[in-house]
């Protein structure tokens, strides 16, 4: 097979691929997630009319953690899609790259197994994984947020 027909058939699947994982992520965890973030929302307005600060606080501070976990999700098949997308804008201008044919193919097996790779180092950046806590821990010297959890997992 060639490398452009690799770019064509890998990038029509990762764009399937995709959108068929958006579509679980919207049906499974998308309303859950909307639940949970409309509960929060609730607690942070009825914490905010007993004019209780630290319980508006604690809920806000939930409510960004489920924002960023949804982040995460959307992340992962959006970025298989846009590696699909890349693999068909690369098949249109492969042949006027200079490269031996076994270069072609060997660069065009790397972009579709990347874009395959991409979401699933993406996905699983929760709060317990290593890449997360590693972003985590460097986002936090700005912003000071680091929970218990997620500093007990570190150490």
């Amino acid at each position: 097979m060639s490398a452009r027909r690799i770019l064509i058939f890998g990038g029509i699947a990762l764009i399937a691929m995709g959108m068929l994982f958006g579509d679980v992520f919207a049906v499974f965890v998308l309303h859950q997630n909307g639940g949970a973030t409309g509960a929060a929302l609730m607690q942070a307005a009825n914490a905010a009319a007993a004019q209780d600060a630290a319980g508006v606080k604690t809920a806000f501070a939930q409510i960004g953690n489920l924002m960023e976990d949804r982040g995460t999700k959307v992340d992962s098949h959006v970025h298989m899609i846009d590696a699909g997308y890349l693999a068909l804008l690369v098949a249109l201008v492969q042949p006027y790259v200079l490269l031996s044919r076994a270069k072609k193919k060997l660069l065009a097996k790397l972009l579709i197994i990347g874009g395959l790779l991409l979401p699933v180092g993406i996905f699983p950046a929760e709060p317990y994984s290593y890449f997360s806590v590693f972003c985590t821990e460097r986002g936090t010297q700005r912003s000071g947020s680091i929970t218990t959890k997620t500093m007990r997992f570190i150490y």
